[in-house]
């Protein structure tokens, strides 16, 4: 499922608060201007896996599809143009190769999809995998010949079986009140699972389960820094959301570590 990263970029809107963008089973695409340039509506989020082109500025153009009434159009615009677009990369990619999987489709992504094009906007980070991420844009702007080649059923082998390790508090972690200018921090240890079953090696979705009750919920930030040292925002403080319903086993996600190892000590700070 291609799906759209959101609009909402002006009012400091955050993808992490969209339960589909959070889910491991999409690919959360959002949108650039024609300059190389993040648009003015896009949100941001560790969850967005990749990008393809649409409006920007009022002097960009925009993208030429199909309309109502037996009509075209000039003037689709947002990540509502963005997500199609990739959507069809997509179907180029399993026109070539059927039998690749959803994962399959999902690594296609993060390893042919390019910075270069991007490299202009702030905020990219390269982690220890070598993938260069950004939370405007994932792993950066999509790239259909790339896709396709690399899907190549002469050539491709598709990954092996999700896992899954759940790494849970320390007993001694205890819940606890946090006020304005507060900072709560939690460390996780983990071995990735080694020798459970289950043991992860490399990285791909990591997702953090949270329970928050706070009375002015858009002012909440959280970020979760990686044995590595990376550090990445899980969700930016919202103005507009002055919601006081809480944040109930919400799974926040990222992608930004995609292709590390998980071992070591995790710390995550709200």
């Amino acid at each position: 499922y291609a799906w759209a990263s959101g609009n909402g970029g002006s009012h400091q809107d955050n993808c992490d608060c969209d339960g589909y963008t959070e889910s491991l089973y999409t690919i959360s695409i959002s949108s650039a201007s024609e300059q190389g340039m993040s648009p003015w509506y896009a949100e941001h989020c560790a969850s967005t896996m990749a990008t393809t082109y649409s409006s920007g500025a009022y002097t960009d153009q925009k993208i030429v599809s199909t309309d109502l009434h037996n009509k075209c159009t000039i003037d689709h615009t947002g990540t509502s143009a963005s997500a199609p677009l990739a959507a069809g990369i997509f179907a180029l990619a399993l026109e070539a190769n059927p039998n690749l999987t959803w994962r399959d489709m999902q690594h296609l992504v993060a390893w042919t999809s390019e910075y270069s094009p991007l490299k202009n906007n702030p905020g990219w980070q390269t982690n220890k995998a070598g993938l260069k991420v950004n939370s405007r844009f994932g792993f950066g702007l999509m790239n259909a010949a790339s896709m396709v080649d690399l899907a190549d059923p002469n050539t491709f082998v598709s990954v092996p079986e999700k896992v899954i390790c759940e790494v849970l508090p320390s007993k001694d972690f205890e819940v606890t009140k946090i006020a304005s200018g507060m900072k709560k921090e939690l460390t996780i240890d983990t071995n990735g699972c080694h020798g459970k079953g289950e043991e992860v090696n490399y990285l791909e979705h990591v997702q953090v389960q949270i329970s928050v009750d706070y009375n002015f919920r858009g002012a909440l930030s959280i970020n979760i820094t990686s044995p590595t040292g990376m550090t990445t925002s899980l969700l930016n403080p919202r103005k507009s959301d002055k919601s006081d319903v809480w944040f109930q086993d919400w799974k926040f996600m990222s992608v930004h570590n995609w292709g590390e190892n998980p071992s070591g000590k995790w710390k995550l700070t709200v």
